[in-house]
């Protein structure tokens, strides 16, 4: 017999408990929110004493405090070399110390800009995931995910609670192992961005993840044209990948064919419709819309939007159909 919680007695309930309040950019957030943020990810991060001058509170044992401490400095450091006519970094621009380093890190995470925050956040975790991902000469498949994925378990533990406090913030962003990129309905995000993602971590597919933080970047900037060229060539670059082991020439629609005559993508009736639809729109937007070419007219951010997902999940049906390969 398992007990219920009075929620799950009347899903209706969750809506107060937990009401929706839209996404919105991290610049719409209250300070308030931003601190109760904080608060939530304090245990990655440092919790903050009323007397911060002097002392910093770090929790867990010791192996977990120096790490948290490595991350913070780092990341701070980081920070204080890329940018200094800004000088986001004040504390520690004059005393390059740990408490300094945290000091100036709780400053921007409350009181910057969304850019300069993300910035931050991406430069930290940048240092919590591992330097390198690549494949052992001759390693297998399975051994190879496997490592991987005790190495990334780390960053993924900070991801899945980032996630979680952003969703319930509205903030219009989700974490990934590629970096921030723009929040889905959580069934597209959970069942296709990040199984997606997660396959294109082998060093193999760099060029794709290359073009496709480019995309996400660009779409963040509201560069909508880029984001559509990039999004474009990152399935180009999967493609020559995949039929040729290297980037090379050849449109989508040509890839795609020799893609199926070698058994690499589905090649049943339904699948060709639907990929030769794909292709005839993509090759339309980047005509029109695309940075490759003169546009006829500027892409907004539906139309940008509509692109990345067409693109992931032209992604996502190739690398399930690798997959089931595979078993």
């Amino acid at each position: 017999m398992m007990f219920k919680h009075w929620s799950q007695s009347n899903p209706h309930i969750l809506d107060e408990l937990r009401p929706k309040i839209g996404l919105n950019s991290w610049d719409y957030l209250t300070k308030q929110d931003k601190q109760n943020i904080w608060n939530y990810m304090a245990r990655y991060f440092f919790e903050l004493n009323p007397n911060m001058s002097t002392k910093t509170n770090f929790h867990g044992d010791q192996i977990e405090i120096e790490r948290k401490k490595q991350l913070i400095y780092l990341t701070i450091a980081d920070i204080n070399d890329k940018y200094k006519k800004n000088n986001y970094t004040p504390m520690f621009l004059a005393i390059q110390s740990l408490n300094a380093a945290c000091q100036d890190f709780h400053a921007i995470f409350m009181d910057q800009s969304e850019n300069v925050v993300f910035e931050l956040l991406s430069h930290y975790c940048r240092n919590l995931l591992p330097r390198s991902l690549d494949r052992k000469p001759g390693e297998p498949d399975k051994s190879y995910e496997i490592r991987i994925k005790g190495k990334l378990k780390e960053f993924e533990w900070f991801a899945s609670a980032l996630n979680d406090v952003f969703g319930q913030f509205g903030v219009n962003v989700i974490l990934t192992r590629r970096g921030f990129i723009p929040r889905q309905d959580k069934m597209v995000s959970e069942d296709i961005y990040e199984p997606v993602l997660s396959f294109l971590s082998d060093e193999k597919w760099k060029p794709v993840n290359n073009d496709l933080s480019d995309a996400f970047t660009e779409y963040r900037d509201k560069e909508y044209s880029n984001s559509i060229t990039h999004a474009i060539s990152a399935l180009q670059a999967y493609l020559h990948i995949l039929v040729h082991g290297a980037i090379g020439k050849g449109d989508i629609s040509k890839l795609i064919l020799q893609a199926q005559e070698k058994s690499l993508v589905p090649n049943d009736v339904f699948t060709t419709r639907v990929f030769h639809n794909m292709d005839s729109i993509f090759a339309q937007e980047r005509q029109e819309k695309g940075d490759t070419h003169s546009k006829k007219e500027c892409a907004n951010e539906a139309t940008a939007r509509l692109i990345l997902n067409l693109a992931i999940v032209f992604l996502q049906h190739c690398v399930q159909f690798d997959n089931e390969l595979d078993t």
